[in-house]
Parts: structure tokens; C-alpha cells; sequence
């Protein structure tokens, strides 16, 4: 048989849960729609004293609550007390502690979306925000859908910026060339708004129609602050353009160093090449950006790896004349400059060719094979003679290049000075011991292409050089 003592405090307990649950319900705030009257929701008092402690009024933390549980944008609500506004500073204490509140949902307007990104674009905030407050369309966009946001977001306008997310503004949209905000911050390189985005949730990954991200743009204009940002946030550090250009090849192509550094750092793929197989190692070889190269080549970047047109590192540099990055790309290789073709083509031809005498000394010095040539047997001694490159001539005749090695049709470096009147470096080669009797598959010798008698004078007056009249034969 149970304890009527027992039976008696269970009852007693159970009533005064039951009277609990009673005042609570008294003392629970409820939030009812205008139009229905049904309640949408209710919130406890305890809510008001714990946010209020932070100088939040009554109206801002109504507004959250309604705008976190039932999605309804701040701007769209308009909260009365016995069908009169709240005022927007007011406490929960100085409304002497209502209980029933009402929800009118307004409906957006669309016609002053011009202004309001005029306004934005300015950084005109009290204007903006009468705009909002009527409440605007934040997402309006023109005919380039360019947004508020996004105008705000170029010119780096942070309190902008803020006013927009507080009016529920997409801060992931993007214009017609799929610009979003975050990717024009981080091209602008305005940082703080590139932290407030990031916190806001906007998309790492998005791209432009050129395939150009945040990531990319931070690199290519070398806003490392904001990159680092971008990369803490695990955004991916090797996603490519529609060409295939990553952010390691646009930062190394444009010098970026500190950009480089911070890719390589989070294990940026240093070899990953464009649709033109160009790496980063190449971009920066191409330009003359040492201080890339060098921090690629630390990070063991292949230096041997040609693009799609045979064209390495090496001769990139070796065409543009960037001496300091051929000092840098022949430092320690496997020995001669064989793996830089193009067409046949050596680092050392092309850079004769172009008459860049110190990167010839410099190739020539790391034994750079100077009687390399062409499928059309041309060497650089050859294409030098013919550019009338003097400097890179006597270079190449020093380091005991073959002065008469001739091309498929029998041309010698002596021919074409002689052919093309070059009289230094006709002198030069003479002196060197190339044959004036030479001929060509045509017949012709240097003597008889000559052009002038001072060109002729000179195969008589050059020491070692006077012609051998059994063998000559005049044209």
C-alpha cells in the first residue's frame, strides 16, 4: 500500500509545476502578426537581460531574433506597441516591460535602387541608409548587375559595407563578368573588407568569366596581407584561369616575391604550367624577376621544363637579356645549355641573336657549347656575324668557336659580314683564322660577295688573312 505521505507531496510537487509553467507562459513575450493576430513567436525576458548588457536596445534585439528564427530581413520589420512604433533606442525596461508586440512584414520597393547605388559607389552612408529604410531593395542591380554591395566593395567603403549586410544584402552576388564582392576587395587590396566577406560566409572559390578568383587577383596585384587572409581560409591555391594561369604563375611573372613566397609557403604546386606549359619558374625566367626565380629554384622548381614551343627558362632569360636570372638558371645544371631549344635553337644562339654580349660571356663561361647549331647548321657565331653584333663576335671567337663552320648552303659567319659590310667583324673573324676562300654551294666566297672595296681591302690588309691566290678565283 503506498504512503499517503508520499502520494501527498507528488501531488504537491505536480500543482506547483503546473503554476510554474503558468507564469512562465504570463511571462513570456509574444510577437503577433498585424494582419492575423496569431503569434509567430515568443521570447523569454532573459533574453533582453543578457544582450541588453551590451548598450543593445530593446528593437535591435527584437529584430535579430525575429530575423534569426523566422528569416525576415531587419529592414522588412516594422514592430509597433499597441499599434504604435517602438522607439528605436527605447529598453525593454523604459516600455515598462510589454508583453504582446505586433510584426508588420513590409514589402521591398524598387525605385531607388539608381540612388542607392550611387550612394554606395560615394561612400554617402546616411544617404544609403534613408534609402534602405524604406525599405529598398538592397540587391538591386543595373544593366552591368553591378549591386550596392559591389560598388561599395571597389571603392572599399567598410562602413558601406556594414550598413548593406545589416539590410540583408547578398554579399555573394556577382556583376555580369561574375566579379563577386570579395574578388573586387581583394583586387582593390582593401583588407578589412575582405575579413568582414570572409566572415560573412562569401564564396572563396568564386570566379570572373576569365576564371580569375580572389586568390588569383590578391597574388597578380601582391596584397600579401589579404592573400594570407584568403589562404588561412583554405582557399585553393592553385585553381587556374581558362588559360590555365595559376596565382604562383601571374605572381612570379609579375615580380611578386612576397606573393610567391606566401604560395610556396602553403605548398602551392611550383610546377603546375598553363595550356602554353609556361611555369611559374618560366614566367619569372621570362620577365627577369631574380628574386622569383631564386625563391623557386630554393623550393627545387624544375628549371629544365619547356613549354609547349621547346622554349625553357633558360632561353626565356637568355632572349630578354636578364643577366642576373642566367646567372641564377646556369648555377649548378647538368652541364652546357642543351635542354634550352627552341627550333634547334640554344640559350646562347638566341642571345646572340639578340646582341646581348653579357649573357653570351656569361653562357660561354658555364661552357655553354658554342658550335651548337641549328637544324640549318647556323651558330651563334653565325647569327651574330650576320646581326652584326661586334661584341658578341669577339666573345665567341675567343672562346675558340669554329669560325668556319658554315650552314647547309655553305654560308660561313665571314660570307655574311662580308655580304652585309660588316668590316669589324669581317676583321675579327679574319684574325680568328676564318678561310676567305670558302665558298658557298653557289660558288660565291666572302671575297666575291663583298659589297665595297673596303670590305675587300680588308681580306689584303688583315694580318693572316691575304688571300692564297692558287686557290682563289675572282667572282
Amino acid at each position: 500500500m503506498a504512503d499517503p505521505l508520499a502520494k501527498r507531496r507528488a501531488a504537491e510537487e505536480a500543482a506547483a509545476e503546473r503554476r510554474q509553467h503558468a507564469m512562465e507562459g504570463r511571462s513570456m513575450i509574444h510577437l503577433q502578426a498585424a494582419e492575423s493576430r496569431r503569434t509567430l513567436l515568443t521570447m523569454s525576458p532573459e533574453l533582453f537581460h543578457s544582450k541588453m548588457a551590451g548598450d543593445r536596445s530593446f528593437l535591435e534585439i527584437v529584430k535579430e531574433e525575429v530575423r534569426s528564427r523566422m528569416g525576415i530581413p531587419y529592414l522588412r520589420q516594422k514592430l509597433m506597441l499597441e499599434d504604435q512604433d517602438i522607439p528605436f533606442h527605447s529598453s525593454w525596461q523604459a516600455l515598462e516591460k510589454p508583453r504582446e508586440l505586433t510584426l508588420l512584414t513590409l514589402d521591398y520597393v524598387d525605385t531607388h535602387g539608381q540612388r542607392l547605388r550611387a550612394m554606395a559607389e560615394a561612400g554617402k552612408v546616411e544617404e544609403a541608409e534613408y534609402c534602405l529604410m524604406l525599405p529598398q531593395e538592397p540587391n538591386a542591380a543595373d544593366e552591368n548587375g553591378e549591386t550596392a554591395a559591389l560598388k561599395a566593395c571597389r571603392q572599399g567603403h567598410m562602413e558601406m559595407l556594414q550598413l548593406l549586410r545589416y539590410a540583408d544584402a547578398d554579399l555573394t552576388l556577382g556583376n555580369n563578368d561574375g566579379e563577386t564582392p570579395l574578388l573586387l576587395a581583394a583586387q582593390e587590396g582593401h583588407t578589412e573588407l575582405v575579413e568582414l566577406l570572409l566572415e560573412c560566409g562569401a564564396e572563396k572559390e568564386s570566379s570572373n568569366c576569365w576564371g580569375e578568383t580572389a586568390v588569383l587577383k590578391a597574388a597578380e596585384n601582391n596584397h600579401v596581407e589579404i592573400l594570407n587572409l584568403l589562404l588561412e581560409a583554405k582557399a585553393h591555391k592553385d585553381k587556374s584561369t581558362w588559360d590555365g594561369t595559376t596565382a604562383l604563375i601571374l605572381a612570379a611573372g609579375r615580380g611578386n616575391v612576397e606573393s610567391v613566397s606566401a604560395l610556396l609557403r602553403v605548398g602551392a604546386n611550383k610546377n603546375k604550367a598553363n595550356h602554353q606549359e609556361e611555369t611559374p619558374l618560366f614566367a619569372a625566367a621570362q620577365h627577369g624577376r631574380h628574386d622569383c626565380v631564386h625563391a623557386l629554384l630554393q623550393t627545387g622548381a624544375d628549371r629544365y621544363k619547356a613549354t609547349t614551343r621547346g622554349q625553357a627558362p633558360l632561353f626565356a632569360a637568355a632572349q630578354a637579356g636578364h643577366l642576373e636570372t642566367v646567372k641564377l638558371l646556369v648555377e649548378g645544371r647538368r652541364g652546357g645549355d642543351k635542354e634550352a631549344r627552341y627550333n634547334g635553337a640554344t640559350a646562347l644562339y638566341v642571345a646572340a641573336l639578340r646582341g646581348h654580349a653579357s649573357v653570351v660571356n656569361c653562357l660561354v663561361e658555364c661552357h655553354a657549347d658554342v658550335n651548337s647549331a641549328t637544324p640549318s647548321h647556323e651558330t651563334a657565331l653565325f647569327v651574330a656575324a650576320l646581326r652584326n653584333q661586334e661584341e658578341v663576335v669577339k666573345i665567341l671567337c675567343r672562346a675558340s668557336a669554329d669560325v668556319n663552320k658554315a650552314t647547309v648552303d655553305g654560308a660561313t659567319p665571314l660570307l655574311v659580314a662580308s655580304q652585309e659590310g660588316h668590316d669589324p667583324i669581317v676583321k675579327a673573324l679574319l684574325e680568328a683564322g676564318a678561310d676567305h676562300c670558302k665558298r658557298m654551294t653557289t660558288g660565291d666566297t666572302p671575297i666575291s660577295v663583298a659589297k665595297t672595296n673596303t670590305t675587300k681591302d680588308l681580306f689584303w690588309t688583315t694580318k693572316t688573312a691575304r688571300p692564297n691566290m692558287s686557290r682563289f678565283i675572282w667572282a
